[in-house]
Formats: C-alpha cells, structure tokens, sequence
C-alpha cells in the first residue's frame, strides 16, 4: 500500500503547484507538458531547481508532470513503450534527488479530439492514457493525479486507461467551469467513484464565488478524499510593488482555503501559479491540521 493511503481522511496535505507557469528565469518548465524530451536533454537543472522550491514551500506531494510521455509528443522515430520508460526514470530520478514525501504523477488532458458519443474516439482516449501507465509501471508512486479534466466523460477513459495497467489510488481534478451550480454534479461524481477513485476534485479559479457550494455539494456525493486545486492564471501578471501584490494574494488565498478546509477537504494545490510563495502560504495556512469532518447539512462549519 502506497505511504499516501494512510494518510487518507486523517492529515491535510499540499501538493506542489504545476509547472506550467515557471519563474522568468527558467526556460525549461513551460515546455515541460509538451516537449519532456527536449527539456531533459537540455535543462533538466530547471525542472530540479523549481521541484526543490516547491519542496522548501512546504509542498508534501511532488506533482510530476507526465503528460509528455505520451507517444503524442514523442519523436516520430521514438515513439516507443521502452523510450517513454527510459524517460520517466530520468524524469523520476530528478524528483528522487529531493527525497519528497510523496510522489504524484500528474498527467493533464491530452490534446486529442474527443467525441463522447463514439466508441473508437472513447477507445483511443483510454488507449492514449493507458500508454503513460505503461511508461510509469516501475516507477514508485503514491498516486497518479488526472488535472484539470474539463469533463466527467473525458476523465473517466483517462481514468480506465491508468486502472488497466497501474495498481495506484488515483485522484481526478474536473475544471469546474461548466459545472458549477449543474443539478447532475452528484450523479457524476458518483460515477467516477463506482471506478475505484481514490481522490475526488474541483479546479475552481481562485475567486470564485462558488467554491463552497460546490465542496459542500460534493460532500454529500462521496466518501473519498477531496482535493481543491486553486487557479492562478488570472492573476499571473502581478501588478505595482511584487512583495505586496504577492502578500495580497497569499492572504485571499488562505481566506479562501479556510473555509474549504472546514468542509473537509484534505488536499490542496495553487495552479498556474507564478511562485513557489504561494504553495508556502498554502502550507502555512493548513500545516499540522487534521481532516475535518462535516456533516451532510454542512453550511461551511464544522461539527
């Protein structure tokens, strides 16, 4: 049993934010979801070095990005299982340098069509996830997280293609844009957990103001483990003085991530995030907490 499953509905833990929005300095991360060949042949000291960040700011769960195992972004001539492997232990051995506590391989969408109402589109999908769990098969684990799906269908053939070949809980994140307020949400959440998931989660930009009904509501669908990834993107162009615009918006967040902590969720991430700062002011916020438990007329407090 990974060390992770343990710590299910008992400590609340921050996971390191993504590496799609490095520091300016770094040249390597943007690419990193698209280009992971490239970037570890020529600069794998910036993948290292923003991971070691994340570390320091206190992130327990290391989110590696894995999306560019895919055969999708591979050389045409490379685009074999044996060459995926060989790069996910390279990728891997960088993350095992920082002895973290815990390791998530975090695949994102791939930029595939998909056609939810066709059975070799809903194949090809399952196919094309099922060929990075192939690429992780010897890599040590704690969780494999599916970030930012932007819906259920989507999310279930990624989450069928990792459960035929990986033995790990796995956690889904679905983008909550289009859901939010939906009377289904419960209906389709369950369905997600009828597959096995361990973890269950809503991408929700940071200032939304329906972040708590939709925790609330998703408490009362499920039994798993909740995690609240937290965007960033609308806020990556920090305006006037940096410190005070950062300090700014570590306070909004942990505002808002007291009052999803009282709902009971134990997982939290900052994405699209433009410093490492930000996942310290996560850690800060929630640092030696347990998991708090909610009853099902939860109106944000706990019991």
């Amino acid at each position: 049993m990974p060390d992770i499953q343990l710590r299910f509905h008992r400590d609340t833990l921050v996971l390191s934010s993504d590496l799609s929005h490095a520091p300016a300095e770094s040249n390597a991360a943007p690419q990193l979801a698209t280009q992971l060949e490239d970037v570890l042949l020529l600069d794998s000291e910036s993948i290292e070095q923003r991971f070691r960040l994340e570390k320091s700011a206190g992130a327990a769960c290391l989110c590696v990005p894995c999306k560019g195992l895919s055969s999708r972004y591979l050389s045409v001539q490379a685009a074999r299982e044996d060459h995926a492997q060989r790069l996910a232990q390279q990728l891997f051995a960088l993350i095992a340098q920082l002895s973290p506590t815990h390791v998530v391989a975090e695949i994102t969408p791939l930029e595939i069509p998909f056609d939810a109402s066709s059975a070799a589109s809903l194949r090809e999908q399952r196919d094309a996830y099922a060929f990075i769990a192939r690429a992780l098969k010897n890599i040590p684990l704690d969780m494999v997280l599916l970030s930012r799906f932007p819906s259920f269908e989507l999310a279930k053939c990624a989450l069928v293609g990792i459960k035929k070949v990986l033995d790990v809980p796995c956690a889904v994140s679905i983008s909550a844009h289009k859901y939010a307020g939906s009377p289904g949400n419960s209906a389709l959440i369950q369905s997600l957990c009828d597959l096995e998931l361990s973890v269950f989660g809503w991408h929700v930009p940071y200032n939304d103001d329906k972040l708590i009904s939709l925790f609330q509501e998703t408490k009362r669908a499920c039994n798993v483990p909740l995690l609240c990834e937290l965007s960033l993107a609308s806020c990556n162009n920090l305006n006037g003085n940096r410190t005070s615009s950062l300090a700014i918006l570590s306070d909004m967040l942990v505002k808002q991530v007291e009052q999803v902590y009282a709902l009971g969720v134990q997982f939290f991430r900052v994405t699209e995030s433009p410093r490492a700062a930000l996942t310290a002011a996560l850690t800060a916020s929630i640092q030696g907490l347990d998991v708090r438990t909610t009853n099902s007329n939860d109106t944000g407090k706990s019991e």
